[in-house]
């Protein structure tokens, strides 16, 4: 993971517990938060050592997809690797 990767993931850990923190993502990475969630996600799918155990992982998982339900009317939207 890059360093910037692992800043993301430490975000959602940091702020999961909260169920907020969305008005720190633009000034943090530069990103709306919806795209935001989308890479943790995808980050939480790679193999990439994400050093967390699987119930945190788990928590993540749900708390960015609860986000983006949230943030999207359709839910959310797969990412593009490219």
């Amino acid at each position: 993971m890059t360093p910037h990767e692992r800043s993301m993931v430490e975000f959602v850990v940091k702020w999961y517990r909260f169920g907020n923190g969305d008005e720190y993502i633009l000034p943090a990475f530069g990103i709306a938060p919806g795209i935001f969630y989308q890479r943790v996600l995808w980050l939480l799918d790679t193999d990439k050592d994400h050093y967390l155990d699987s119930r945190t992982e788990q928590q993540l998982r749900e708390f960015c997809m609860r986000k983006l339900s949230l943030l999207s009317p359709e839910g959310p939207q797969p990412t593009s690797t490219s």
